[in-house]
């Protein structure tokens, strides 16, 4: 099972190799690499760093086989978030015989016709609910339906903070060869998420967001190494490490 997914590194300097302005949310206008990781067992296997205004879908293709490649064993299952989503990337990937649990657009769930019944939302917890679809269409170049679970999230907003509580919809659209309801799609799907952690500890102690050239093969030498520190902290943590300790951060030089 391969994990894949993205993050935007913005950079202050327009004259670092193909740092060119592309799409960051939170800081528009700036230029910025992408850099795509792919993940096996929470362990990064394989990345590529691209230019700001690459899409991501474009290299998502050459990871899988260079993930194949490296552990010489046919993959089954990817699982991947809503910006991996288009037609011909799901028609070459279900070609391939790849098993796909993938998020998607609310709204683009309830254009193909899907329509809602209040009674039929199972309330898994306090913030959060689901509705089973079924078997649905996902975009209309995509040849195949998927099962699709349909998520209604409240998220609080943080202790004195000013913001409302928001509601996040999106779908989770799979064709796993095995069966789960939907809290287990929900679940599965969101397991994934473990690998979060790898890019906030990337950019803490391991500075990945930090390039250090201007040479744009020089800053994904840079990852690499990024990228080895962070699995050796992760063999660490699993198999050296007694119950209940962890890892403290400090400074290079002191004691």
């Amino acid at each position: 099972m391969v994990d894949i997914d993205a993050q935007t590194h913005t950079l202050e300097s327009r004259e670092r190799e193909q740092a060119v302005v592309g799409f960051h949310r939170k800081k528009r206008g700036k230029p910025c690499y992408h850099w795509n990781v792919a993940f096996v067992c929470q362990e990064a296997v394989a990345q590529r760093l691209v230019s700001g205004n690459t899409h991501c879908r474009s290299v998502l293709l050459e990871l899988l086989d260079d993930v194949h490649q490296k552990l010489k064993t046919d993959l089954t299952i990817l699982r991947l978030d809503g910006g991996y989503l288009s037609g011909e990337i799901l028609n070459t990937l279900l070609q391939l015989g790849l098993q796909i649990i993938i998020a998607c657009r609310y709204d683009w769930i309830l254009s193909q016709g899907v329509a809602l019944y209040e009674p039929s939302w199972q309330q898994i917890d306090e913030n959060t609910r689901l509705y089973d679809v079924g078997m649905s269409g996902i975009v209309s170049t995509c040849y195949y339906p998927f099962r699709v679970v349909l998520v209604e999230k409240k998220q609080e907003p943080f202790p004195g903070s000013k913001s409302q509580r928001k509601l996040f919809r999106y779908g989770i659209c799979e064709n796993l060869a095995f069966n789960l309801d939907a809290k287990g799609v929900y679940d599965f799907y969101h397991q994934r998420q473990t690998i979060e952690q790898f890019f906030k500890e990337s950019n803490g102690p391991f500075c990945a967001g930090k390039m250090p050239s201007q040479k744009f093969r020089a800053n994904e030498a840079y990852l690499q190494l990024v990228t080895s520190a962070e699995n050796c902290m992760l063999w660490a943590k699993n198999f050296c490490l007694t119950n209940g300790s962890t890892i403290q951060w400090k400074p290079y030089g002191t004691s």
